[in-house]
């Protein structure tokens, strides 16, 4: 849900670009294919001969018309572990957003989203957090949010004037 949220909120135009790697699971997968109907080209870069992310390949897919890179912290069919400090540098060198899927990684390994560069950060909590299915959380970087249109807003999408979206 947070990473569809995202997906739909985000202002692409005509022409932009996200950029993630292959055999990512469905969750981060399906949200971005959806965006190629918007005129969204989705780049996904493949992986090595060992089934692992090498981000200075990445980094040759990445252009200015790029506005996103999405990964996941911990691949989910092989355990893999990204270098999100790596990858977040290489999004944000091009002023990309850098969006995380922490579904396999948050509960049971350190993540910290400052010193990752990491702008958004998806997870269900009914894996390593031991939490009810159907439940997660969605974390945007301050300053992120101008970027990224509300589009399912609710109670909490008021600052102090119930009447006004922040």
């Amino acid at each position: 849900m947070g990473l569809g949220l995202v997906a739909a909120g985000y202002a692409w135009a005509p022409g932009d670009n996200l950029v993630m790697f292959a055999g990512e699971h469905w969750n981060n997968t399906f949200p971005w294919l959806a965006l190629r109907q918007q005129g969204v080209e989705v780049r996904v870069f493949p992986l090595d001969a060992h089934q692992r992310m090498d981000p200075e390949r990445l980094a040759q897919a990445v252009d200015p018309r790029t506005r996103l890179v999405t990964v996941s912290a911990v691949r989910h069919s092989t355990g893999y572990r990204a270098d999100l400090k790596r990858l977040g540098r290489i999004a944000h060198d091009t002023g990309a957003l850098f969006v995380v899927d922490s579904i396999q990684a948050a509960g049971v390994l350190p993540l910290n989203v400052e010193d990752d560069a990491i702008d958004v950060l998806a997870s269900g909590s009914f894996t390593w957090l031991l939490g009810l299915p159907g439940t997660g959380f969605l974390y945007v970087r301050e300053g992120v949010w101008d970027r990224i249109r509300p589009v399912m807003p609710g109670m909490f999408a008021a600052e102090d004037d119930l009447a006004a979206l922040r």
